[in-house]
């Protein structure tokens, strides 16, 4: 259970995703014997259907990528793994016959402008799921991932698409170590990633009991992120779960500490309203506002929870 809850999302952070499949997939043959056998067994079955699938868009997409000049494009098609369909039927109430999307195709392009090209081309030929895309490329995840995924109903057959470089693509499967080994880890990167590990020496400084070191550790490795706008329009990313001032701390400890209130989507909300992805959120402060030991029961990020404690500490 330790390989699913911490060592598996540890590698997801630091965006080592063959690392991460390979031992979630073991983890959850051990842990989920039988729902891992009833799966690989309608994975089998479904194979005939998944593999025609897969060589029909392949076939249309080359075609149509070397008709737009678009040249060196590398298409991998993939049936997803048990566990990701398992946690899909999980999240949907749905048995696996019932999945629409158990195919993914990933698309990686010389450069970002050939992405979007690509994009616009998948979007021509295929009939795009509304709410389905996802710009990771512009808006980057924590773990430095970048893609744009989008889903399309491919002649009745619903499919998933990932769109990136190749650059992309290496940090997506080797992580942090890709950047190390090719020496070019850019300066946010090494600054987002600095400051996450910063946060393991944060709370050693908080004295924390073990339970809370795991519970922190389990709550910084959350799979979910949202991005919320800030008046200006910068994006922040946090934490799914994340509240107001889980916000007010991951902009300026200032900012936090003095915490009067918020307005949300320009409507003034609690201290622990939950935000969502696109939510604008502003945030109101008073000189004479400070930290009080409720406000630990409301922020969510282990992060935001050590900054209220030192604040109480020091009694600045």
């Amino acid at each position: 259970r330790g390989v699913l809850e911490i060592y598996a999302p540890l590698a997801h952070r630091l965006g080592m995703n063959i690392v991460k499949a390979e031992l979630e997939d073991r983890a959850f043959a051990v842990l989920h014997d039988s729902e891992y056998k009833k799966i690989q067994e309608r994975l089998r079955l479904l194979h005939p259907r998944a593999s025609q699938a897969i060589k029909k868009v392949e076939h249309e997409l080359s075609h149509k990528f070397h008709a737009s000049g678009l040249t060196d494009v590398i298409i991998q098609a993939r049936v997803k793994s048990p566990l990701s369909i398992y946690r899909k039927m999980q999240k949907q109430s749905k048995g696996i016959d019932e999945l629409e999307d158990i195919v993914a195709v990933r698309v990686i392009n010389e450069n970002k402008e050939d992405c979007y090209k690509t994009l616009a081309l998948l979007h021509e030929i295929y009939v795009p799921v509304e709410g389905s895309f996802t710009d990771y490329i512009s808006y980057p995840k924590l773990n430095m991932y970048q893609s744009i995924h989008t889903t399309c109903d491919v002649g009745g057959e619903i499919i998933e698409f990932q769109i990136r470089t190749g650059d992309m693509h290496r940090t997506s499967e080797y992580g942090i170590a890709a950047h190390w080994r090719y020496k070019d880890m850019s300066a946010l990167a090494a600054k987002g990633l600095k400051n996450w590990l910063d946060s393991f020496y944060e709370w050693q400084m908080d004295k924390l009991s073990r339970d809370e070191f795991i519970h922190n550790l389990k709550t910084e490795l959350s799979y979910d992120e949202i991005f919320v706008l800030t008046p200006k329009g910068d994006v922040k990313r946090l934490l799914n779960g994340s509240t107001a001032i889980d916000f007010a701390y991951a902009v300026h400890s200032d900012i936090g500490d003095h915490f009067r209130g918020c307005l949300i989507n320009g409507v003034m909300q609690p201290m622990g309203y939950i935000l969502k992805s696109g939510d604008r959120v502003e945030i109101l402060t008073a000189k004479r506002a400070h930290p009080s030991r409720d406000w630990l029961k409301i922020a969510r990020n282990p992060s935001a929870r050590y900054k209220i404690r030192r604040r109480l500490r020091t009694g600045d």
